[in-house]
């Protein structure tokens, strides 16, 4: 299933933004090492990760409940926040440092896609998902850095609270 999301991923992003994404790029940053599900360059400038069950666990939860109150994400919080199953710890803080780390570093916020989201036909789910999910940057990150490749985004906090 991983495969075909993310080759459905990169479609879309290509057919919607004409950016060629790219397959496990790895980032070596100070702080820590990221691999990106798929990368988008310039104008988008972000990672995208798929997460499967084994990144829908208590320990990222808690990783997520650490995060400041100003880092912005591109995800649903409060989805990740309410998982309870026991998982790795060690998968936990490499997703946290996925969400922080390239926010520190100029790139645009983590867009995650849950595999939980997902329902058929697969196309049509993913589409609706990042209408929705880039919708909420309408005039700030996404659809502003299309227009002036390479702005950077103001710093909402998707989704996060209430």
């Amino acid at each position: 299933m991983r495969s075909v999301v993310l080759e459905e991923l990169a479609r879309y992003f290509e057919r919607q933004y004409g950016v060629r994404a790219e397959r496990d790029r790895v980032f070596v940053w100070p702080e820590g090492t990221v691999r990106a599900d798929l990368y988008l360059p310039p104008p988008l400038h972000c990672l995208v990760q798929f997460d499967d069950e084994e990144h829908c666990t208590r320990q990222r939860a808690e990783t997520i409940a650490q995060y400041p109150p100003d880092l912005p994400v591109n995800f649903d919080v409060r989805r990740y926040l309410n998982d309870t199953r026991d998982g790795d710890a060690a998968v936990a803080r490499t997703d946290s440092l996925a969400d922080r780390l390239p926010v520190a570093h100029g790139l645009n916020p983590t867009v995650r896609i849950r595999y939980d989201e997902l329902t058929e036909p697969l196309r049509e789910c993913l589409e609706k998902l990042l209408a929705r999910r880039l919708a909420y940057y309408a005039g700030t990150t996404f659809q502003q850095m299309l227009v002036t490749a390479g702005g950077k985004p103001h710093r909402p906090v998707m989704e996060q609270g209430t």
